[in-house]
């Protein structure tokens, strides 16, 4: 929230740590029961109290019929809106395929301006949805005619404006935004987001932001930025979320050979464990290959995670099995360690996964000890390594189905099960 200058100092601080979206709810919640109780409190004064003589039982019949009235009028509000929607509906699909072959006739360079101007005019909704569409489809020069396109319709400026009234609006928006060009979607989005910041210094959004909002503006950033932007896009990517990452991981993907990579290096030599393990995901989910002293130093790392996320990604090296002793040694340590030690379990985890992937026949007897770990876990990725492993770790799945625990037992043919029907996890995960 922005306050004016002379605003007292002292109340601004004390505003801004009110959660105003809480507030807000009471408010509404307030306005409902008092909207609710007024009409109750005026039928029992003025209609039900003068043949009704008891308090209680005048208050129960108004109130009755009060609730009455109002179940009956959401009903009626909801089959008006149905049927409405039903009408808008089938409106849209009849204008849908005039505008979108409108769309066409523009790019294959037909003068059609005249008909898209009276679709604007008449089914602005229609002809904003078509013309996302068929941006999201095309490419070049494709792109481009249609980005001028919507500059000359004034959509780009109604998106901006529309971008005003709520979130669900705002993300929309983003997202139209970001398939425009680079040259005319980029000054825009910077318009709406800083029209959608309420402190735009570091952060593109207020506080409080729905996760897939974010996700939403660093795609669309992602898509119209420049090579100096997207170094700062990459930056902020790493610094976000699970979720905003997961989301946003594909459209980075794109530049995962160009700024992407590069942030993606920095990150993974920082001296911040919380920054390299972003990383490490990220370069696992793409199967990207490190350099090999790079790797090597990941692997020596003070924290448990980056080194088993760091062996995770020995399968994807082009010298994957100048890592073998590394991987076997990841073994050997979670094996002593034991099932207590939450760090020595990152590594063993993370053996586990290259082993799947590498194949390794020399960490058969290792794995095997891993099946019988009490950290149950592990002890079915061990199972899945197992399976993976051919006939060798197979014979040792049936060998523990017949003469192992229970729990073994169970993990065992679960993992000979997703085998044979093909649905083996990778990695052993």
């Amino acid at each position: 929230m922005i306050f004016p200058s002379w605003f007292p100092r002292r109340v601004a601080i004390a505003l801004e740590g009110v959660d105003w979206d809480r507030v807000l709810l009471f408010a509404r919640a307030l306005l409902a029961i008092a909207f609710f109780l007024y009409p109750v409190w005026w039928i029992h004064v003025h209609v039900v109290s003068a043949t009704v003589p008891q308090a209680p039982l005048s208050l129960a019949i108004s109130f009755l019929g009060v609730q009455f009235a109002v179940i009956v009028a959401e009903l009626l509000a909801s089959c008006v809106v149905k049927k409405m929607d039903e009408v808008r509906g089938r409106r849209s699909r009849r204008w849908r395929p005039l505008i979108r072959r409108s769309l066409a006739a523009h790019l294959a360079g037909q003068n059609v301006s005249a008909e898209l101007n009276i679709f604007r005019k008449h089914r602005p909704r229609e002809t904003e949805i078509c013309l996302a569409e068929m941006l999201a489809a095309v490419n070049g020069q494709a792109r481009q005619r249609l980005s001028e396109l919507a500059v000359s319709l004034h959509l780009v400026e109604r998106w901006e404006k529309h971008a005003t009234r709520g979130r669900q609006e705002l993300r929309e928006v983003i997202e139209w935004l970001g398939l425009l060009s680079p040259a005319i979607g980029g000054p825009a989005l910077v318009r709406v987001l800083k029209a959608a910041s309420a402190t735009f210094e570091s952060r593109w959004l207020p506080k409080r932001t729905l996760p897939a909002t974010v996700a939403s503006t660093l795609c669309s950033r992602i898509r119209v930025a420049g090579e100096a932007e997207l170094n700062q896009i990459c930056h902020e990517i790493l610094a976000a979320p699970l979720l905003v990452r997961t989301m946003a991981a594909s459209d980075l993907r794109v530049q995962a050979d160009g700024s992407g990579a590069a942030a993606i290096s920095r990150a993974l030599s920082s001296a911040d464990p919380g920054r390299a393990t972003v990383a490490l995901q990220l370069a696992e989910a793409w199967r990207r290959t490190i350099d090999a002293p790079a790797l090597a130093a990941l692997l020596r790392h003070k924290s448990s995670v980056v080194r088993g996320l760091a062996l995770k990604l020995i399968p994807f090296q082009g010298v994957a099995a100048a890592f073998e002793a590394e991987v076997l040694a990841g073994l050997q340590t979670g094996l002593r360690a034991g099932a207590d030690d939450a760090g020595a379990q990152e590594v063993l985890a993370g053996a586990l996964s290259a082993v799947a992937r590498l194949r390794l026949m020399r960490a058969l007897p290792l794995v095997g000890q891993c099946a019988s770990s009490a950290n149950a876990s592990l002890a079915r990725q061990a199972c899945f390594t197992l399976a993976a492993l051919g006939e060798e770790g197979q014979a040792l799945l049936e060998s523990k189905i017949h003469s192992g625990p229970h729990q073994q037992a169970a993990r065992a043919a679960e993992s000979l099960m997703s085998l044979r029907a093909g649905r083996l996890p990778a990695g052993g995960i």
